[in-house]
């Protein structure tokens, strides 16, 4: 792991630790996942979605895991939840639509575009 992801890692874990109930979780996860962590980054994310179920970012950051994971139907179940709690999420949206592009369903993606 990169210098740079250790020290925000181990800044966010200290946040993290002095919080656990707050919503810190979702940069820890993140940094988890650009440093190429993902199992941790998703057992994060599992954790704090348990207390904050509606929290649209943390379910975009599963998106991206599950997507780094290679969970393709996963990771659209988390941005479909994105949108329903936040149907102008850019976010989310993109990411559908460049999953329908890739699956071929064109027509599909230009909805989420």
């Amino acid at each position: 792991m990169a210098e740079s992801h250790r020290d925000e890692i181990a800044k966010l874990e200290t946040l993290y630790a002095s919080n656990p109930d707050g919503r810190v979780f979702t940069h820890l996860a993140e940094a988890y996942r650009r440093a190429g962590e993902l199992d941790r980054a998703r057992e994060i994310l599992e954790r704090g979605l348990h207390r904050h179920q509606d929290y649209a970012s943390a379910h975009v950051v599963m998106g991206r895991v599950l997507t780094d994971q290679g969970l393709e139907s996963h990771a659209i179940a988390s941005f479909r939840r994105v949108l329903d709690l936040d149907p102008e999420n850019l976010i989310a949206r993109r990411s559908l639509a460049e999953s329908d592009r890739a699956a071929g369903r064109d027509a599909d993606a230009l909805v989420h575009y």
